[in-house]
């Protein structure tokens, strides 16, 4: 994964990985004051679609990410799949606290195959694409339908994928199989007082049918900078 997929200018921690969002629901917005400033987007940029086996069957279903309401400062999105046996599932999702009216395109970071299931996953950055912090979120296909897929050691309200670069602590993850089994290793490093050295921790999650396990933490030991940024991001990921 490039980073031209994730803002770059990120200025909160990992900490950030605790904070509140609630599974996608029809009421999941919050009532805020009508803007009339900031300019909508336009029609053609309301919607983006994208081709890529969702279900696993080895064919390309259709992908479609919708602006369908701005109000204030949350913008409102539907997150939709049609397969190609013609069986349509889809959800809502919302950016909140952007007054850029991003469209849909900005939150796209990619399909990739996360949880070493058949078929790939959606992934978002609920931040809108700009800001402060890149906003993680997966959704998969599952039991027939489009769901939001955790990230490991998520809560119920918690679900993001932390990811943030140097010269602030660094929040990465690392893919990889083992047979038929996904691990994924989450890097959370911290600079030191000169910022040309890291260490924190490795902690290292398999995939099981009840989502991700913990498996270990390990220590870092301490990393050079160069190494740190080579942490931080998505690593050991196909993009489609």
């Amino acid at each position: 994964m490039t980073r031209r997929a994730v803002p770059t200018a990120v200025a909160v921690a990992v900490a950030l990985a605790g904070a509140v969002v609630a599974a996608p629901t029809a009421t999941a917005a919050p009532a805020t004051p009508a803007r009339t400033t900031a300019p909508a987007a336009s029609q053609a940029a309301k919607t983006f679609t994208h081709r890529v086996d969702i279900d696993g069957d080895g064919r390309k279903d259709t992908v479609t990410l919708r602006l369908v309401s701005s109000r204030g400062y949350v913008n409102g999105y539907r997150l939709a799949v049609r397969t190609a046996k013609g069986r349509s599932s889809s959800l809502p999702v919302y950016v909140t606290e952007n007054m850029n009216n991003p469209a849909p395109r900005d939150l796209w970071v990619g399909a990739t195959g996360i949880d070493g299931v058949r078929g790939n996953e959606v992934m978002l950055d609920l931040g809108g694409g700009v800001g402060d912090f890149a906003w993680i979120h997966t959704y998969t296909w599952r039991n027939g339908k489009l769901t939001p897929l955790a990230a490991p050691n998520s809560t119920r309200t918690s679900r993001s994928w932390s990811v943030t670069f140097p010269p602030f602590p660094v929040s990465g993850w690392t893919f990889s199989m083992k047979g038929d089994t996904r691990y994924v290793v989450h890097h959370q490093l911290n600079p030191s007082p000169s910022g040309r050295t890291y260490s924190g921790t490795n902690t290292t999650y398999r995939w099981t049918p009840k989502g991700w396990k913990k498996v270990s933490t390990a220590k870092s030991g301490v990393v050079s900078r160069k190494t740190a940024d080579k942490m931080s991001d998505f690593r050991g990921l196909i993009w489609r």
